[in-house]
């Protein structure tokens, strides 16, 4: 993360084992991130800072891997196992990361270390509605070379009961599974070249809202390879990057028939960052990036089109004293088929006393037209412009020995927002219709003390989020107004116990506020256990409990989430 004037967000390996192993659980327990959930492990749209899933970027390994068809990523289709490490960044960010970081972005790492030996990684789950998961990783390493390969498999049948909304999960069986294999080679302390790839496949049932509802199904396959290379050379540290992105999707719109629509798309990413350091307190990054798309489509939607486009962008940061520090950046973005506007960032960081800093930042973003908004048939528009937003923001960080806590107060303007509205001729357009106007604070809580063998830690995230339309001043849609989250967990030597809580405000569905189609807000509970055996292999045991209050719940109409359920989890561990 080259911006060092907002806030990022790390969760640890502790954090991922302690959440189911799908990305939407991890982050909606444990970061201000609202998830717009179709049913428990159907499509999975995030809302950062009352934006929409479009406005959040996803990156791997430094590549964003947003669908560009629809623009968002689908959170039920990333598995939190995969990675060393998770960031999440509130607040735009489209001059170092280019599109969709509006809202905020979440970054998925391979941390790729040298010198850790032999190391071998692996967990098995089960719980309730017949659910499983699987994972392993193991990998090798020395002073020069380093090869790893991971795999994990998640499945259910997700066949579970509300009686309180008198409903029965049918058709929402699902499973998918990905692949990753990584290499990497030191050459000598100046140059370093690395390989990582990723092969993900998955196939949902989506749940009916009726018994008698048309069943349905959907298939999708992604394909992610990243060749780097690392060079350091005098005073300049540059990062070359070369991405081959494959997405494919096929729909069953009834399974009753053999008739389904897909589409496929493939794209190149050439991209190089470089950072120039003039002396220890002062240097610039330079950042390039060139992308080509082909996509075509079977059975409506998309045919044969291809989209190219690059951009540059500056980022000069200076530490004017021990105490202050600033950067400023801009970026262009050239592309024949939709107009992007000119980026700007400017942030400080002030850190008066040892335990306290405040970071100030403003910064123009932009979302560009998904490959679905200009070509799709009938109804894509090649006149589009990109959604545009200034956003203003301001942080507070204040950390003693082991305990932190930070403050985020931001306002956010966007403009041109693409949406799809009735055209003349009986079909669906999109426009730049759309505005929308949020403000907010965010609360992030870390405390950690120990006693003896005990440690005892509490981490939570509080968002209050105003979001409204500025013509008709209804607040949005799918946006609560608060957000809580929380884990309290206590470890008693190789024992560790932890509750976990989850609150979400009421939320509205249309967007002129109807309290007809108001879901209610809702507090879920879970708590589990763990116990570790220290020898090598290190297992472990764990068992735990979801919904452990059985509240009967919606994140969206239609679809209630799951009741109570148990499940347990195994561990190993060799190094």
């Amino acid at each position: 993360e080259k911006n060092k004037t907002q806030y990022i967000q790390t969760l640890s390996d502790s954090v991922i084992q302690q959440n189911g192993a799908l990305l939407t659980e991890l982050l909606n327990y444990n970061t201000p991130l609202y998830f717009k959930e179709n049913g428990n492990g159907m499509v999975s749209s995030p809302s950062f800072r009352g934006t929409t899933a479009q406005q959040t970027a996803v990156f791997w390994n430094g590549i964003k891997i947003n669908s560009a068809f629809l623009g968002q990523a689908d959170f039920n289709t990333i598995s939190s196992l995969n990675y060393d490490e998770i960031l999440v960044k509130p607040g735009g960010g489209s001059v170092t990361h280019g599109s969709g970081a509006i809202g905020g972005s979440v970054h998925l790492n391979h941390n790729l270390t040298l010198n850790q030996r032999f190391q071998a990684n692996i967990l098995a789950g089960f719980s309730d509605f017949n659910t499983y998961k699987s994972a392993f990783k193991i990998g090798e390493s020395g002073e020069k070379f380093l090869v790893e390969i991971g795999y994990n498999r998640n499945e259910s049948d997700n066949d579970y009961k509300v009686e309180d909304f008198e409903y029965r999960n049918h058709n929402g069986q699902y499973w998918n599974h990905t692949l990753n294999a990584n290499v990497a080679y030191k050459f000598n302390s100046n140059n370093r070249i690395s390989f990582l790839t990723e092969a993900y496949q998955d196939q949902r049932h989506f749940s009916l809202t009726e018994p008698t509802s048309t069943k349905t199904k959907y298939q999708n396959q992604n394909l992610r390879s990243l060749l780097q290379y690392e060079n350091r050379w005098s005073n300049l540290i540059s990062n070359f990057r070369v991405a081959f992105l494959n997405e494919r999707y096929r729909f069953y719109q009834n399974l009753q028939r053999d008739f389904s629509s897909m589409g496929e798309l493939s794209s190149l990413i050439l991209k190089y960052d470089g950072t120039y350091k003039f002396n220890p307190k002062t240097d610039f990054t330079l950042l390039a990036e060139y992308t080509t798309g082909n996509g075509n489509g079977e059975g409506g939607g998309i045919s044969k089109v291809k989209q190219s486009g690059y951009n540059f962008g500056g980022l000069f940061s200076h530490q004017i004293f021990e105490k202050l520090y600033y950067e400023i950046g801009a970026r262009v973005e050239m592309n024949n088929d939709y107009q992007s506007p000119f980026l700007f960032s400017f942030g400080t960081a002030y850190n008066p006393f040892n335990f306290y800093t405040l970071k100030l930042n403003i910064s123009k973003n932009f979302r560009a037209p998904t490959f679905n908004d200009l070509y799709w048939e009938l109804g894509g528009n090649l006149d589009l412009n990109a959604e545009n937003s200034l956003q203003y923001e301001m942080n507070n960080e204040f950390s003693i020995q082991q305990h932190a806590i930070g403050f985020n107060l931001y306002y956010n303007q966007i403009k041109d927002m693409i949406r799809w509205v009735p055209g003349p001729a009986n079909y669906w357009v999109p426009m730049n219709e759309d505005e929308e106007n949020s403000k907010g604070i965010e609360v992030f809580l870390d405390l950690n003390q120990s006693f003896g063998n005990h440690t005892f830690q509490l981490t939570n995230s509080f968002a209050y989020t105003h979001a409204k339309n500025p013509i008709s001043g209804d607040h949005l849609s799918y946006v609560p107004r608060r957000k809580l989250n929380g884990t309290f967990s206590h470890t008693y030597k190789n024992f560790m116990w932890y509750v976990q809580g989850l609150f979400v405000d009421e939320i509205f569905t249309t967007s002129d506020e109807s309290a007809d189609f108001m879901l209610s807000s809702y507090n879920i509970f879970n708590v589990g256990m763990q116990f570790k055996f220290n020898k090598n292999p290190n297992f472990g045991i764990g068992i735990y409990c979801k919904n452990i209050f059985d509240k009967a719940y919606e994140a969206y109409p239609y679809r209630p989430m799951p009741p109570r359920n148990f499940g347990i989890q195994i561990t190993a561990n060799i190094n």
